[in-house]
């Protein structure tokens, strides 16, 4: 199939996805180009290109040959896919709550408004989970219409590591998301400053990069954890599994979630997961690793102290999470049926056209 990708496509998670595709879909992918670090960029800026965008996309569609445009994200390259012009159109939704976010601000509206008109007329809206239906419902999406399969992770790629974990007594945890308030890094550097006033050891690692890294390098220095807390900056997946098949511990506490490709890649390598008791985050965390709510950071701490203190039953977890990733979410078993589906659209739009 050849697809037109329309994307942050310098997101590990873009990237992940197209890279999914080309190896198990059999597919040639053509990425509309996006700006790094775009969502760094000015309001303004991403609203001018956005705008620019429509017409270079149209322009490409004529040119090329394309099976299918696939947008992904609802209120933003959704709505460029169904202004593309072509006659095939798919729609990924990323995150939990239909990528209308974040809520409660003036723009919120607005981003409803486009997530309903790009569902309107999208021939298939794709979802990560059955978390994140509920949302695409809400804005008017057909139950005919919605299809729902994660894409995984490359298995072969996140391995499980030969050695157990919690081998010593220094605890290693690791986060592998980008550095922004919806990810309440602040808030783990409070909770671990209290797990360092417990008298336990450990080193937290801090791998990517955004606008809160100069606030937190800082917070780090006020709490004096700078032998505890590393930032590695924004490195590429080549390099985060070495971290995660490091580390004893994954944490990640957003406010909003999608099914986190984080999440999963940290499970597929043996880290024991502490996460945000999100709906999202339940569909994958029962018993096999801790939710945690985010009114305070006692509630955290406590999670992590539990998790070290008991380490000598976690191993049997660990592989029983890895288990639970190679059945629900390898990305060779879902991307071919995920491309199956896409190919039985196109057939069917293409059918309907003659």
């Amino acid at each position: 199939m050849k697809i037109l990708f329309l994307g942050d496509t310098y997101h590990p998670n873009a990237i992940a996805w197209i890279r999914g595709m080309q190896k198990f879909g059999d597919c040639i992918i053509t990425e509309y180009p996006a700006l790094e670090k775009g969502l760094d960029q000015p309001k303004y800026k991403r609203i001018y290109r956005w705008f620019v965008a429509i017409f270079k996309v149209r322009k490409l569609v004529k040119k090329e040959q394309f099976d299918l445009v696939l947008g992904y994200r609802l209120t933003s390259y959704g709505v460029l896919a169904v202004l593309s012009g072509h006659q095939c159109v798919i729609i990924t939704a990323q995150g939990g709550t239909a990528d209308a976010w974040p809520l409660n601000q003036f723009l919120t509206p607005i981003k409803k408004l486009l997530a309903r008109f790009a569902i309107s007329r999208a021939d298939l809206v794709h979802a990560w989970g059955l978390s994140m239906s509920k949302s695409i419902i809400q804005l008017g999406c057909k139950p005919e219409k919605l299809f729902i399969k994660p894409r995984g992770i490359d298995l072969d790629f996140f391995i499980y590591p030969e050695n157990q974990k919690f081998s010593n007594d220094k605890l290693n945890i690791v986060c592998t998301r980008s550095l922004r308030l919806l990810y309440n890094h602040r808030l783990i550097i409070e909770a671990l400053k209290k797990v360092r006033d417990k008298g336990i050891v450990f080193s937290f690692t801090i791998v990517g990069d955004g606008l809160e890294r100069k606030s937190l390098e800082e917070f780090v220095i006020q709490n004096d954890l700078q032998n505890n807390v590393h930032f590695v900056g924004r490195i590429g997946n080549d390099y985060i599994v070495n971290y995660l098949r490091n580390a004893d511990i994954y944490i990640s506490l957003p406010i909003s979630e999608g099914v986190s490709a984080s999440l999963l890649e940290a499970m597929a390598c043996g880290c024991y997961p502490i996460v945000s008791d999100l709906p999202s985050n339940r569909d994958w965390i029962n018993g096999n690793g801790k939710l945690v709510s985010l009114d305070n950071s006692e509630e955290i701490m406590e999670a992590i102290l539990d998790t070290y203190y008991n380490k000598n039953n976690i191993n049997n977890i660990l592989l029983r999470n890895r288990r639970m990733v190679e059945d629900v979410a390898s990305q060779e078993k879902n991307i071919k049926l995920i491309i199956d589906k896409y190919k039985e659209i196109t057939k069917t739009k293409s059918e309907k056209s003659k």
